[in-house]
């Protein structure tokens, strides 16, 4: 529908800024996308494959009510990945928070992220990233072993992360 002056479905929430949107609306609008549009290329992993957002975020100022402004360096990111967006699973959080939250790739034959089969040396490779460099990057002989490294070192990382009461992030791992 065009836009008419007057018209009831014309809400203006406020958030436009010369540039177009806001950053807090930019990240509502692709959360609904990837949720609620079948045509957009997220959708398989979003919507198409349960997650939901709770029906009080349909609408924009509730979900900036809710969330709040979003801190520079940070977009929106679910606590667990497996549940929708609502305001108990979701925060605003940097990069490396939300790699120590991601899951395993889609093409990930071990479902463990971070191991993988090097079969040329008859070996499990364990490899983590960030910032563009390896900071764990081991090859054993067992899987188990494997699985235990990578959970090590996450739980360990995690253990790094906390969360102030703006739901902000503070980092003490030297990564």
């Amino acid at each position: 529908m065009p836009f008419q002056p007057g018209h009831s479905l014309n809400v203006t929430h406020g958030r436009a800024r010369d540039s177009g949107s806001s950053p807090e609306y930019r990240s509502w609008n692709h959360m609904k996308q990837r949720c609620l549009n079948p045509r957009c290329d997220a959708f398989p992993q979003y919507g198409g494959a349960g997650i939901t957002i709770c029906e009080r975020w349909l609408s924009f100022e509730n979900f900036l009510a809710d969330m709040g402004e979003r801190p520079n360096g940070t977009t929106l990111d679910r606590r667990d990945g497996s549940k929708g967006y609502f305001p108990q699973n979701c925060r605003w959080a940097d990069n490396t928070a939300q790699l120590v939250n991601q899951r395993a790739s889609s093409r990930n034959r071990t479902g463990i992220k971070g191991v993988s089969w090097v079969a040329t040396r008859s070996k499990w490779a364990v490899h983590i990233k960030r910032y563009g460099r390896y900071v764990l990057h081991v090859r054993v002989a067992d899987f188990f072993e494997a699985c235990c490294l990578v959970k090590s070192f996450e739980a360990n990382e995690k253990a790094s992360v906390t969360v102030n009461d703006r739901g902000l992030t503070n980092h003490t791992l030297g990564v």
